[in-house]
């Protein structure tokens, strides 16, 4: 912007003026905090500092910005005739200034939590891709071991070869969660929804997620629709939603107990939800439980292992379809959460 517009002169732009270095009354205002009124600015044309940058100015309020007692910026108001401005004038910009510091101070502190945000999801994003590849050739060379193409291999180190396998599991859902996580952080998480059977949402996740159940001796019960309904979904996402759903009922359950997947249908949504017969949730950590890395103090909860990020991830997933995700919970009675999808039309 040009300075000549404001009758400034041309050479405003080029002084690289900065709060340390600002000439004549606002140097002065900013170096003692405090507001500063001249009526007549002509009549000491001989004194540098009070001379002002706009040649047509003869009376002007000068008025730091303070936050924390410090200047932050400052504020001139100018007019072209002398005496122009009152003591009540004075007070009255004065208390009006002092009410927009804080607005000003919460602005920089968000643009701050912004760029911290921003620089920990490029961090996220690189890091997680770099954690890829080697696990990939991790994984590649255990599925090598296993197939014997590199020799017979004793029991002992096939049940090695395992247990690398199952962190490296561990380790992808991981990376995956958190490069979730930086996406919904800036605002790239994205749906690719389409007409599809609801049905092949819990297919899909009962073949992954029985063998966990087997594990622990927990039967899972299907109460499904007689039919299929046809919602409006993506496919991968959703199964990633209940597939966190049933592997937290399967973590946090006892041995021989039971989990109940049931399907509804009404006002144009299907309604899905997992009840478990595990430990609870106490009143303290429900009020947690959508909260980023929140893992219960609850011994129980905490021999399972987990990132804290599922819960989280899951909502924003059904939300960006248009639906809810929501539980209720009694301490050492079971959980049930349960969400909601669109019909498609």
């Amino acid at each position: 912007m040009s300075g000549k517009a404001f009758g400034y002169p041309n050479t405003l732009n080029s002084l690289n003026l900065t709060l340390e270095t600002l000439p004549g009354l606002m140097g002065k205002a900013m170096q003692s905090n405090e507001p500063i009124m001249s009526s007549n600015l002509h009549a000491d044309q001989g004194d540098e500092e009070v001379r002002p940058l706009r040649e047509a100015t003869q009376s002007q309020i000068i008025l730091p910005i303070l936050i924390d007692g410090k200047a932050a910026g400052i504020v001139s108001i100018e007019k072209d005739t002398p005496d122009g401005f009152t003591e009540f004038e004075l007070q009255s910009v004065t208390t009006l200034i002092n009410h927009c510091a804080p607005v000003l101070a919460n602005a920089r502190l968000y643009h701050r939590v912004q760029t911290a945000n921003y620089a920990k999801s490029e961090f996220v994003s690189i890091v997680s891709h770099e954690l890829k590849n080697p696990l990939t050739s991790i994984k590649g060379y255990g599925d090598l071991l296993l197939s014997g193409l590199s020799g017979k291999l004793t029991d002992q180190q096939i049940e090695f070869v395992k247990t690398i396998h199952i962190n490296v599991r561990r380790m992808n859902r991981l990376i995956k969660d958190l490069t979730d996580a930086s996406r919904i952080d800036t605002g790239e998480l994205s749906i690719e929804p389409s007409p599809m059977p609801f049905n092949t949402v819990i297919s899909d996740t009962i073949t992954t997620i029985q063998a966990v159940a087997d594990k622990k001796n927990i039967n899972i019960h299907l109460d499904m629709l007689s039919h299929s309904p046809i919602v409006y979904g993506d496919q991968e996402r959703l199964v990633q939603v209940m597939t966190n759903l049933m592997s937290n009922a399967c973590k946090y359950s006892p041995e021989d107990s039971n989990i109940y997947v049931a399907v509804t249908n009404g006002n144009n949504r299907v309604k899905l939800s997992v009840r478990d017969e595990g430990y609870g949730i106490s009143s303290e950590d429900q009020a947690k439980m959508f909260t980023r890395f929140f893992r219960s103090e609850d011994p129980n909860i905490r021999k399972a292992t987990g990132t804290g990020l599922g819960l989280s991830i899951s909502r924003e997933i059904i939300e960006k379809h248009g639906g809810e995700l929501d539980f209720t919970s009694d301490l050492e009675e079971g959980t049930e959460f349960w969400f909601t999808v669109p019909l498609a039309d």
